[in-house]
């Protein structure tokens, strides 16, 4: 069965995060998040960044509707 775009979007954010949180594990006290754009916005549409310096603040603005999108549960 194919998936739609938004599932497709929802499973490999799934695997991207777990991949994430394996690798931030092994950077010894780094946090590393990935944001990801259109490739026909920004040409190469998958930047790194080491949030290390901000991972406190970055974290404490996620909502309950952030947090219910990212688990898939809302459309």
């Amino acid at each position: 069965m194919k998936l739609t775009p938004s599932e497709r979007i929802r499973t490999l954010s799934r695997e991207l995060a777990s991949a994430l949180d394996e690798w931030n594990a092994e950077t010894e006290g780094e946090t590393w998040a990935i944001r990801i754009y259109p490739s026909t916005i920004q040409g190469h549409g998958v930047y790194l960044e080491n949030i290390s310096y901000c991972a406190d603040v970055v974290l404490a603005r996620e909502t309950p509707t952030h947090r219910k999108l990212v688990a898939g549960g809302a459309r």
